[in-house]
C-alpha cells in the first residue's frame, strides 16, 4: 500500500494539466477493516473499522504531495524513510527492494457473474453505455454523514446499516433525487445524493428536503447533512472495464464540509440550495464557519422545518375550438344514445 501510494503521488505530478497544478494527499494505515453488504435488489457495500479510520485521519493531516500514516504504522515499514509529524509520520521513500507479501494481488472478477446490483439504479444505464465523458452542469449536491453509536454485535450493525440504506433510498425515490453511492468517513460513513446529475433537475430544493427527511429518522446512527448548489464536473472516470461516476468541484466540497460542520440531527444548506423553492422551508442563520478551501467564512442556513407546497387544481379554458368541441359533444351524446360513429 505504501509503495502504491508513493507511486501514485509521483504519477500525478508528471501529468501535464496545463496551468492547473495537480496534487494528491494520501493516508495509509493497517488493521481490522469491516465490510457490510446490505440491500436486496440494489446492494451497497460499507467499509469501516480501525484501518479505515486511521487512513482517513492520516490523509486529513497530510498536505498535497504527502503520504501520511499513523505513528504506530512506522514499525511495519523497516525499509521506509520517514519523519515524525505530530500523531503521524510523513513517509518520504519506501525501499523498493523490501519484499512484501506474495506479490501482486489478482483482483480479476468472474465474467459470468452479474454485479449490476452493486451499482446505484440511478447510474446503471449510464455506466453500461459507451464512455460518455464528463460535463459541467448546475446541480444540487447533498451529503449525509453517519456516526456509529454502541451496537451489540456485527450482525446488529449490518441490520441497522441495511435499515438506514433502505430509508435513504426510499427518501430519494419519493423526491426524485439520485442516490450516487457511499464513501468512508472516520467512525461511520457518508452518503452522496444529487439533483441535476446524472439526469435532469427535479427542483433545486429537492435535495435539501430529502436530507431533512433522512436526518429525521430514528436509529442507532447519529445523522447529519449538508447541501450546496452550483456548477459541478460530473462524469465517468476510469478504464472501460473499471469505471466510476464522479461529482467534483467546489460545490461538492462545500456540501461535504457543511455536513461535517453540522451537529447531529442538523441539515446545513447554502441559500442557493433553496432558490425557487416550491415548498416552505423554515430556517435560521447559522454562525459563520471557517471551512477548508474557502478564503472567506461561510454562513449556512439551518433547516428547522419543511412543508410541502399545497397542490392546487387550475382549470384552463379551451379557446378557438368551438366548432370542434361542439362536434365532440354531439358525438358523445349520440354514443350515449346507442348510435355508433367515427370522429
Amino acid at each position: 500500500a505504501v509503495r502504491a501510494a508513493i507511486d501514485m503521488g509521483g504519477e500525478i505530478t508528471e501529468i501535464d494539466a496545463g496551468e492547473v497544478e495537480l496534487g494528491i494527499s494520501i493516508g495509509v494505515a493497517s488493521g481490522q477493516m469491516d465490510v457490510a453488504i446490505v440491500g436486496t435488489d440494489e446492494r451497497e457495500m460499507f467499509f469501516s473499522g480501525p484501518a479505515v479510520d486511521g487512513a482517513m485521519e492520516a490523509e486529513s493531516a497530510a498536505d498535497k504531495g504527502q503520504v501520511f500514516a499513523p505513528t504506530a504504522f512506522a514499525d511495519e515499514l523497516p525499509g521506509a524513510t520517514f519523519e515524525p509529524a505530530g500523531d503521524f509520520v510523513h513517509i518520504q521513500e519506501e525501499d523498493p527492494d523490501t519484499p512484501f507479501g506474495d506479490g501482486a494481488i489478482d483482483v480479476t472478477l468472474p465474467e459470468d457473474q452479474d454485479y449490476s446490483a452493486f451499482i446505484s439504479a440511478d447510474l446503471r444505464e449510464r455506466l453500461t453505455l459507451a464512455l460518455v465523458g464528463g460535463e459541467n452542469r448546475p446541480a444540487s449536491i447533498g451529503f449525509v454523514m453517519f456516526h456509529e453509536t454502541d451496537l451489540a454485535s456485527d450482525d446488529e450493525r449490518v441490520e441497522v446499516l441495511d435499515d438506514m440504506f433502505r430509508h435513504v433510498r426510499a427518501a430519494c425515490d419519493r423526491n426524485g433525487i439520485a442516490y450516487l453511492g457511499n464513501d468512508v468517513y472516520p467512525g461511520g460513513g457518508k452518503l452522496l445524493v444529487a439533483d441535476g446529475v446524472p439526469g435532469r433537475s427535479a427542483g433545486s430544493e429537492g435535495v435539501a428536503a430529502t436530507l431533512f427527511e433522512i436526518v429525521g429518522c430514528d436509529g442507532p446512527f447519529a445523522l447529519k447533512a449538508g447541501c450546496a448548489r452550483g456548477y459541478v464536473f460530473a462524469g465517468d472516470l476510469g478504464a472501460p472495464n473499471r469505471r466510476a461516476y464522479t461529482v467534483m468541484a467546489d460545490t461538492a466540497n462545500l456540501a461535504a464540509r457543511l455536513a461535517a460542520a453540522a451537529d447531529t440531527g442538523e441539515v446545513f444548506v447554502t441559500a442557493a440550495a433553496l432558490d425557487r423553492s416550491r415548498g416552505t422551508f423554515t430556517t435560521e442563520q447559522g454562525e459563520p464557519l471557517d471551512l477548508k478551501g474557502k478564503s472567506m467564512a461561510v454562513a449556512p442556513l439551518r433547516i428547522l422545518k419543511v412543508e410541502a407546497e399545497a397542490e392546487t387544481e387550475v382549470e384552463i379554458p379551451l379557446f378557438g375550438r368551438e366548432v370542434e368541441l361542439a362536434g365532440l359533444r354531439g358525438a358523445l351524446e349520440r354514443g350515449v344514445a346507442g348510435t355508433r360513429g367515427v370522429i
